[in-house]
């Protein structure tokens, strides 16, 4: 074999048994005829020069020869194209004068040097651009030229455009990353599998392929567990159920939505199972538990609230009959007669049963929203309990109760509010006498430590279920089992001891061995720290002595003026009404009056609106005080601003209007 002498021109590497042509011969041999065969004779030996030339000039890979010093040797017309120059012209050019882009040339020959050094084949990417400004991506496989001594004088290269099926696989990869990242990242469970079948055809099992983190949280079941076996070798209990189901959907195609309870997890699941290839199924679920636990609770809320709702009719229309009766009774019995006085007395205690309804409705709401305040001051936890207990003794004594009181004989001092205090233990005592027969035992105990108080009621009542125990403080829970047992009430009671011991610091909780074995409530209460046992109370507002002045009451509601006037002159005091803001006005300028009780919601000029004007007219001499159905804090604080000294909600108790006026 004969090589070509170092920097001669040629067309293509040597072959064996071949001499090198010049481009001029190669073309002058191929257009000479073909000599003339006799028939039936075997066909000459095809040049392996012009087939190797055929082979070359056809293909659409780039083929090419270069020397030790990198100059073009040989190319092929795929070479000439991405080069962009004719073959007189490229030939004994390195890539540094091919190629417009200098990094690149650099690149290619730092490649070659290194195969022509190292004599090794190799098969890499290169990134080469064409004539027209596009980079392409190349696959290139390039081996040593060896001269008949095995000298290497160059090398041969074969390169391929790979740039479209590198940018598949880049789209590929990327579109493997986003599903990844979704796969891992999403908030539902999801899972692939594929069904087995018995020899019948019928699915028997089935097998994991993949699951994502979501199924992990959602199912219990880890990664390794849930791909480590058959469903039955990872879930030896699992209903045949579920491999009916996802079975079905593998070997039909026809997807299926549902929503399931796992007892195992005590969670509800929404599943959408759907066939990505036949004998596969594919699995996403959501876990709704949340969401379906919210929904019965609402459910639940509502009936509660639809029951109560009958509840409080039934409550308020009760005390209505009686007063009812009693007012047609005193229109026609004598006046001052038995008849008479009785009647008065059932109007007495169903008004105040009405009012304490209405109380209760309220201080539930506003204990709720955050919207009591405490007038706190020094009182003894002791005395509080003791005159709470006697204030109800004869309310036992009626249902044949007995009422036991063990009390410290020292006194436990605490700052509280003392009238939600005497209602939060009047609250226990009653809710005790309501659901204890007669005959039965009632005991109120309370009993002091260094930092805090315990108080307790226990009863030998009708006890509590296990799965009502932890709803009994609940707002109108104990309505429903008082309206089964005949019992009145709301079920507001024990909610507002709940609510009225955590204002003041405490706690409140039941117990009950169950349903017909009694029931113990106790409640927990900072006591008053230590060194502030010999303090004195200090009362929050100062009343001024206004007994027999002159009082003017103003109300548009001519009936609630004039009881309320009647009541006063009881008292002692001289009062003038007035029904309307200008008419109190005009009449404290002629007489001006010594205390005003003053409704707020008048027509045209507010009950602020008078105050603000009293007090321009009168200034401090005069005592203002609101009465209004509207009590909220917000309420006191306008009044307040409007220059009233004191604030009593409607129906307004007769001993605090006398205190005020004491």
């Amino acid at each position: 074999m004969r090589s070509a002498p170092e920097g001669a021109p040629v067309c293509c590497p040597t072959l064996p048994g071949h001499d090198t042509i010049s481009p001029r011969s190669r073309r002058e041999a191929d257009a000479a005829p073909a000599p003339e065969r006799p028939g039936g004779a075997a066909p000459e030996a095809v040049d392996s020069g012009s087939l190797l030339r055929a082979i070359s000039d056809s293909s659409d890979d780039v083929i090419y020869a270069k020397d030790r010093a990198g100059r073009l040797r040989f190319a092929n017309p795929a070479t000439l194209a991405l080069i962009g120059k004719p073959l007189e012209a490229a030939l004994g050019k390195t890539d540094a004068e091919l190629l417009d882009d200098a990094e690149a040339a650099r690149r290619v020959m730092e490649n070659d040097r290194r195969i022509m050094e190292t004599g090794a084949t190799e098969e890499l990417l290169e990134e080469v651009p064409l004539p027209d400004g596009t980079r392409r991506l190349w696959l290139s496989q390039k081996r040593p030229w060896r001269d008949a001594s095995g000298r290497i004088v160059g090398l041969f290269g074969i390169s391929r455009d790979v740039t479209a099926r590198k940018q598949d696989e880049e789209a590929l990869r990327e579109s493997e990353a986003r599903y990844r990242s979704l796969f891992a990242n999403m908030t539902e469970g999801f899972t692939l599998g594929e069904t087995i079948l018995d020899e019948r055809g019928v699915p028997v099992d089935f097998r994991l392929l993949e699951v994502n983190e979501a199924f992990e949280r959602q199912s219990g079941l880890s990664r390794e567990r849930a791909l480590a076996g058959t469903i039955r070798e990872v879930l030896p209990q699992i209903e045949q159920s579920w491999i009916d189901t996802y079975g079905r959907v593998a070997l039909t195609g026809q997807p299926v939505r549902f929503r399931m309870y796992n007892r195992d997890l005590d969670r509800h699941f929404n599943v959408s199972c759907y066939c990505p290839s036949p004998g596969r199924f594919a699995v996403l679920f959501s876990d709704e538990t949340e969401r379906v636990r919210a929904e019965e609770a609402l459910r639940e809320a509502d009936r509660r609230k639809d029951h109560f709702l009958g509840v409080l009719s039934h409550e308020l229309r009760n005390p209505l009959a009686p007063i009812r009766n009693s007012v047609f009774l005193l229109r026609r019995a004598p006046p001052g007669g038995e008849q008479s006085r009785r009647a008065v007395d059932v109007i007495g205690r169903q008004v105040e049963h009405l009012t304490r309804l209405v109380d209760d409705l309220l201080d539930v709401s506003r204990i709720v929203h955050g919207k009591v305040s405490l007038r706190r001051e020094r009182l003894d936890l002791v005395e509080v309990a003791r005159r709470s207990a006697e204030d109800l003794r004869a309310v036992f004594e009626e249902r044949g109760l007995a009422l036991e009181v063990r009390l410290p004989a020292e006194p436990l001092w605490m700052h509280a509010d003392p009238t939600r205090l005497a209602q939060l233990v009047g609250n226990l005592l009653q809710n005790a006498a309501k659901f204890t027969p007669a005959g039965g035992r009632v005991g109120l105990t309370v009993t002091g430590g260094a930092q805090q108080a315990a108080l307790a009621v226990s009863d030998t009542g009708v006890g509590i279920a296990p799965e009502l125990l932890g709803r009994v403080f609940e707002p109108f829970v104990q309505a429903e089992e008082a309206l089964a047992q005949g019992r009145a009430g709301l079920g507001l009671g024990l909610a507002l001891v709940k609510g009225l011991a955590e204002l003041h610091g405490g706690t409140a909780s039941a117990s009950s061995e169950g349903p017909g074995r009694g029931s113990t409530f106790r409640v927990e209460l900072p006591l008053e720290p230590p060194g502030e046992a010999g303090a004195r109370s200090r009362e929050a507002s100062q009343v001024r002595a206004l007994l027999g002045r002159r009082v003017l009451v103003v109300d548009d509601n001519v009936d609630a003026a004039e009881s309320l006037a009647e009541l006063l002159v009881l008292f002692g005091h001289q009062v003038e009404v007035a029904f309307d803001g200008p008419s109190a006005i005009e009449k404290a300028r002629a007489r001006p009056p010594e205390a005003v009780l003053c409704d707020l919601g008048l027509p045209g000029m507010s009950g602020y609106e008078v105050a603000r004007a009293l007090r321009r007219e009168c200034g401090d001499r005069t005592r203002l005080i609101a009465l209004s159905g509207y009590a909220q804090p917000g309420d006191l604080q306008r009044s307040a601003e409007a220059g009233f000294d004191a604030h009593l909600s409607k129906p307004a108790d007769p001993a605090d209007i006398e205190r005020l006026l004491a």
